[in-house]
């Protein structure tokens, strides 16, 4: 059981990490500034962070 949280941890740092990447590229932003438009999206849409991340992921932009 608490393997499998850690796997769901470590799988859902490295989404955001490449969601991050993603937004620094594509939009210029600071690594700071890229999670707190994530972070931001997350909340304004009421879904949790790891689906907006891989949304971003997959569209290669935030959902509106």
């Amino acid at each position: 059981m608490q393997v499998e949280h850690l796997e769901i941890a470590l799988k859902t740092a490295r989404v955001i990490g490449m969601t991050m990447g993603v937004l620094m590229a594509r939009r210029g932003l600071t690594e700071g500034t890229a999670f707190e438009l994530l972070a931001e999206t997350s909340q304004r849409l009421n879904r949790k962070l790891r689906l907006v991340a891989d949304e971003v992921v997959l569209s290669g932009d935030l959902p509106r």
